[in-house]
């Protein structure tokens, strides 16, 4: 299963909209099950999901920092995943297409507002070295 848009996130995305695994699902679909929906363990869902992509646009520096504080950022209430594909020291690319996207944070809510601040806060607490 190529789940490529966005960005690889997909199946993050879906998940946490819809509470349903699209991998699991294609899974049993695939290996001819039906009633699949009353097979597969349903997860928690959300109203209101974010993805911001890490691009040259919106990273503060030329050469890539690693996140020192990676491991808490993704402890945190309402934040799915903080990630990122480049190793310290790596040259920014350029943006050219969507494979320029070299990062990105996912956030959740049931309350949009909460969403909006919640990016900013995690943007705000990223300590890079």
């Amino acid at each position: 299963i190529a789940c490529r848009i966005p960005g690889g996130k997909m199946r993050e995305l879906v998940l946490l909209a819809t509470g349903v695994d699209l991998i699991e699902y294609e899974l049993f679909r695939c290996l001819g099950y039906k009633n699949i929906f009353s097979k597969i363990k349903k997860q928690k869902k959300y109203k209101n999901i974010n993805i911001q992509f890490f691009t040259k646009l919106n990273y503060p520096f030329r050469y890539f920092k690693e996140i020192k504080n990676l491991k808490q950022i993704n402890t945190i209430k309402g934040v799915y995943s903080l990630s990122y594909n480049l190793k310290k020291g790596d040259k920014i690319p350029n943006l050219k297409s969507s494979g320029s996207r070299f990062g990105s944070l996912i956030t959740y809510s049931n309350k949009i507002n909460k969403i909006n601040k919640l990016n900013k806060m995690v943007l705000r607490k990223i300590d890079y070295v």
